[in-house]
């Protein structure tokens, strides 16, 4: 997927195909209506990132805390800061057959102030997937532990009640990675960023690729790389092969 919006043409080409009345079509409608036209799948997910407001925002924090990251010693490939600088203070619902995500749930792009809590993560998913992996964001789950269970579909705004979100990265490779906040599971969202998109809105059938739970080997990396960090002497990638 490159990062270039649709042109003006064809997004109101595709506007007019669907019937789109802007902020005041509902969710369902409108991926239910995309996913039925006979156009690109990049195109479709273009246009649902657009209808939340894809474009519509300042680079000025992205550009803030990719500085920040590279402080610390870190090298972000490319294709990381790209999404970042377009990305970066999104909020987009999604809806999957995911078990985790049963009710949906909601991607934001950002990264947490403390970017210092991501990094075993991060170096974990390099490790396993031997891939160049930087964070882009979470995944919120609507209702999380929640016995409400309130579908939070048609409002974007709306906050988990309970604690069950994922990290979100991506690679070098354009894989979609996650990592489950209480570090036990972990795994590929997307074998790019358009399948990750697609998956996430419904136009095609999820499945989750993988999904990798964590042993004790695994856990005694994340140790040593928090360790390490604290000290100050952790390098990028010291534990990949």
């Amino acid at each position: 997927m490159n990062l270039l919006p649709l042109s003006e043409l064809k997004f109101s080409s595709i506007a007019k195909s669907i019937e789109y009345s802007g902020s005041k079509m509902r969710t369902k409608t409108l991926y239910e209506q995309l996913q039925n036209q006979p156009i690109p799948l990049e195109d479709k997910v273009k246009f649902i990132l657009r209808h939340w407001g894809w474009g519509n925002f300042s680079s000025k924090k992205a550009n803030e805390k990719i500085a920040e990251i590279e402080l610390s010693g870190f090298v972000i490939p490319q294709n990381v800061k790209e999404l970042l600088m377009q990305f970066y203070g999104l909020r987009v619902p999604v809806k999957t057959k995911d078990p985790y995500d049963k009710y949906g749930g909601i991607v934001i792009f950002e990264i947490p102030k403390k970017w210092e809590s991501m990094i075993s993560s991060t170096e974990l998913l390099c490790v396993h997937y031997d891939d160049d992996i930087m964070p882009i964001g979470y995944m919120l789950n609507y209702n999380g532990a929640s016995n409400q269970k309130i579908d939070g579909w048609e409002d974007p705004q709306y906050q988990s009640c309970g604690y069950e979100y994922y990290d979100l990265y991506l690679g070098s490779s354009g894989q979609v990675y996650f990592q489950f906040v209480d570090g036990d599971c972990i795994g590929i969202k997307g074998e790019s960023l358009v399948d990750f998109f697609a998956k996430s809105f419904g136009l095609i059938t999820f499945k989750e690729d993988v999904i990798e739970e964590l042993n004790n080997d695994d856990f005694d990396l994340l140790e040593q790389i928090d360790e390490l960090y604290a000290q100050g002497t952790y390098k990028q990638n010291c534990f990949r092969k």
